[in-house]
């Protein structure tokens, strides 16, 4: 789980990471001005999650690695 949730497109994690390196410039120069209040946003998403959206995010990428890892 902490590996598909390091993969979540938010700045200060790893997937934010891959996002700026795969968007154009200007749009990675804004996901990188907001790299500053992402914990804040990782957090709140967290800790709150009103939609359920942690499970469905990661559910998924953890049951394709896990499939992947020990062949089905």
């Amino acid at each position: 789980w902490l590996m598909a949730f390091n993969l979540i497109p938010i700045p200060p994690l790893d997937g934010g990471r891959v996002l700026v390196g795969l968007l154009p410039e200007e749009s990675s120069r804004w996901v990188r001005q907001i790299e500053p209040y992402g914990m804040a946003v990782i957090t709140l998403l967290v800790f709150v999650d009103p939609f359920g959206l942690i499970p469905r995010i990661i559910a998924p990428i953890v049951q394709t690695a896990s499939s992947i890892i020990f062949k089905g």
